[in-house]
């Protein structure tokens, strides 16, 4: 026999089974739509170029570049007698035409930076070396191929790192970027090891709540006028030659980057 008591009791059920379905929908629609992604887990899956520079020549001497468990553990072996320009470098896709942040192109597809202006990696200071890291992704622009260098300050726990790439583009300027074409590791050294471990690296879109958060900075910003100096006194003119966003490049987009 049913009873009251059974049929409200189903239909508490069958409510709280539709709240837990719609929750679960909600979650995966707030995932963002994640244009390139690295696991490490395999070799073979990771590509890019690796190597160290000692004394002008690329070489993997004193390199480390292992991985384990999903995770890369990529450092470099300097000491007392390492130059001031001694570096190790793991990269993907096209570099700068010149100097430290020149590295043979590899397989990367260019990303558009207006549709996906994330860049995430989760690392950690490697065990037994010290951590002086820059990622370096490179653009192009509409003046050229540009490059932003951002600082991952690494302790021995695992963090995410969040990077907002591209500047706003409803206000596009000469040093906006369009397309990420590459990205680097960059390892300094203070005469000591320098080294870190990677979990992921990964270019995504917003989340929705990235994206309501840059709408009103767009309603904010966005009727913003380059000022008309008389005498420019902008180490990089008032857009900056580089995208890294400080108070010597002034105008706009280093502005925009420092919010």
């Amino acid at each position: 026999m049913i009873t009251r008591q059974m049929i409200k009791t189903e239909s508490m059920t069958m409510v709280c089974l539709l709240f837990s379905l719609i929750s679960v929908s909600t979650l995966i629609a707030a995932e963002p739509e994640v244009a390139w992604q690295i696991d490490f887990d395999g070799a073979e899956k990771v590509g890019g170029v690796h190597y160290v520079v000692r004394d002008g020549h690329r070489t993997d001497k004193g390199m480390k570049f292992e991985i384990a468990n999903g995770v890369l553990t990529f450092g470099a072996v300097f000491d007392s007698n390492s130059g001031s320009q001694d570096h190790g470098l793991f990269a993907w896709g096209k570099s700068m035409p010149w100097g430290f942040w020149q590295w043979k192109s590899s397989l990367f597809e260019k990303i558009d930076a207006s549709k996906f202006p994330i860049l995430e990696v989760r690392a950690r200071k490697a065990p037994g070396f010290d951590a002086s890291v820059i990622l370096a992704p490179t653009f192009d622009t509409d003046s050229g191929r540009r490059f932003s260098q951002l600082a991952l300050r690494l302790t021995d726990k695992w963090k995410t790192f969040t990077f907002r790439l591209s500047a706003l583009s409803s206000v596009p300027g000469p040093t906006t970027p369009r397309s990420i074409t590459g990205m680097a590791f960059w390892l300094q050294h203070n005469h000591k090891p320098s080294g870190l471990q990677i979990d992921w690296v990964r270019v995504r879109a917003f989340t929705p709540e990235e994206k309501a958060r840059d709408e009103v900075t767009v309603n904010i910003l966005g009727t913003y006028k380059i000022p008309h100096w008389k005498q420019s006194f902008f180490v990089y003119g008032p857009y900056g030659a580089t995208i890294r966003g400080g108070a010597c490049e002034g105008g706009f987009e280093g502005a925009y980057r420092d919010m």
